[in-house]
């Protein structure tokens, strides 16, 4: 369940609101998501519009739908935080795969992004859903309840998701693999680099199984631009080199996702 980001108690909804037990109150949205995140500054947090429109563009295409696939494949039980769950892509996934096995299945839908969260709630969602704005490293769900916690390209808290999982619950976690996107990095710069060797040790967590996925996409130079656009390369790059994609007309791109599945360990590592 839904927790107060301010006092930790169980949230309820009431109206139009989520509201706890110290009568702390949250206004859902008309698109139904709540903004649990407690730093309300103007500035942006996460994806912009521009961003997650370019994900959401890119992603229904279906050029991660094998990545979509092997995230369900490994789903555990039928609890599911998605936690920078970014436009809901995998998460409508992952209520699929809920549905088409359980009845009473819910989900969790969080993300720090409050244009990536409004973007998710267009999507369908098969089972009980929670959508919220909120930061990862103050997940608002409760103790215990979930049993499946995924975080795809995303950083993550380990204290946070070990506090919200069952004992038996999974961590899915999906990070790029070495040459993920090269060519379009080569395509933008001058002196692209691989993808870094990633460090899988997470604390409170056991890895029990990994997989290494990796195939080419083919993309139009719209489809292209999309793909950058929904990547943190975007706004770290210079208008001379984004220009170089409007020259394109296709291009052959690699991905590569290394995905690990962890178990939590029983002994509690957090102070």
């Amino acid at each position: 369940m839904l927790i107060c980001p301010v006092c930790k108690k169980q949230l309820s909804k009431s109206g139009g609101s989520y509201v706890c037990p110290e009568k702390h109150s949250f206004d859902i949205s008309r698109r139904g998501y709540v903004n649990l995140l407690q730093s309300q500054s103007p500035k942006n947090h996460g994806d912009d519009k521009q961003m997650a429109a370019a994900r959401r563009e890119f992603l229904n295409g279906g050029f991660y739908s094998r990545l979509r696939e092997c995230i369900c494949s490994n789903i555990k039980g039928s609890c599911v935080a998605d936690i920078c769950c970014g436009e809901g892509y995998y998460l409508e996934g992952i209520c699929q795969k809920l549905s088409a096995c359980s009845s009473d299945g819910s989900t969790y839908g969080i993300d720090i992004s409050k244009a990536a969260v409004d973007a998710a709630c267009r999507r369908s969602y098969a089972v009980q859903t929670s959508l919220a704005v909120a930061n990862c490293t103050a997940l608002p769900i409760s103790d215990n309840i979930v049993s499946t916690a995924l975080s795809v390209f995303a950083p993550i808290s380990e204290n946070e998701v070990y506090r919200v999982l069952t004992d038996d619950g999974i961590l899915i976690r999906v990070v790029p693999g070495r040459d993920h996107l090269i060519e379009l990095k080569r395509t933008v710069y001058d002196n692209a680099q691989l993808n870094p060797v990633f460090d899988n040790t997470l604390a409170g967590f056991e890895l029990r199984g990994a997989e290494n996925l990796r195939y080419t996409m083919r993309l139009d130079g719209a489809q292209t631009r999309s793909l950058f656009t929904m990547t943190p390369y975007f706004y770290r790059t210079s208008e001379k080199d984004r220009q170089k994609l409007k020259k394109l007309s296709e291009l052959e791109v690699t991905a590569h996702f290394y995905i690990f599945v962890y178990n939590k360990k029983t002994i509690f590592p957090f102070g």
